[in-house]
């Protein structure tokens, strides 16, 4: 699912000031994303469980950016799935290179939705899909799969990343010391991920850190 890193190491760590910041770079994947990876391997486990029950699915994500164009790339000519990226329009956050990211260069599965009225800009568009979810008979009769920070596969593929990063950072020798994390909020998928780590036994700190305007 990730051969298509750009760099050996799919996530390189790289010490940046001094001895003690490090920073782990997400950005290798096909839509330079730190959601590249989580989508590939989301994506693959989707098609594995699709292809042995025989079935297809109508997977559905909602975005105000990253997240969609790593689907587009990652669901992008598989048989057993349409991809539906659903974004706000009307200045709702998403930028004209992540809107292209999304559009462009895709195959026949894959349906971008630009909302438009969507004073609340992502509030909205999380509303809507929150419900098409949230109707059992309507989602089983589509084969809705929700593919946001709340699916379960995203959140797990994102755990290993602070596995490995504490392991590029601490020697053998000095196993057990805490270091500490500072994660930008978008979602909370990868926050989350922290904390399982950390209950898993990874002696690691994590700050959920976010832009002055409140942004993601």
């Amino acid at each position: 699912a990730l051969q298509s890193y750009a760099h050996a190491d799919i996530a390189p760590v790289v010490r940046v000031r001094g001895k003690s910041t490090h920073v782990c770079e997400l950005f290798h994947g096909a839509t330079l994303s730190a959601e590249d990876a989580s989508m590939q391997i989301t994506m693959r486990l989707i098609e594995r469980a699709l292809v042995k029950r025989g079935r297809r699915a109508n997977v559905v994500c909602s975005t105000t950016g990253e997240a969609g164009g790593a689907l587009a790339s990652a669901s992008s000519g598989l048989k057993t799935m349409d991809a539906w990226i659903v974004y706000p329009g009307d200045d709702g956050g998403v930028s004209e290179a992540q809107e292209r990211e999304m559009t462009c260069h895709v195959e026949d599965n894959v349906h971008p939705v630009k909302v438009s009225a969507c004073p609340d800009g992502m509030s909205d568009i999380d509303a809507v899909v929150g419900a098409l979810m949230r109707d059992e008979a309507f989602r089983m009769e589509h084969g809705l799969v929700c593919v946001n920070s709340c699916n379960v596969a995203r959140v797990l593929s994102y755990v290993p990343v602070f596995f490995y990063a504490y392991s590029r950072v601490v020697s053998k020798e000095e196993y057990g010391r805490e270091i500490v994390f500072s994660v930008p909020s978008s979602a909370f998928g990868y926050e989350f991920a922290g904390h399982v780590a950390r209950m898993m036994g990874l002696p690691i700190a994590v700050v959920c850190a976010c832009n002055p305007n409140g942004a993601a």
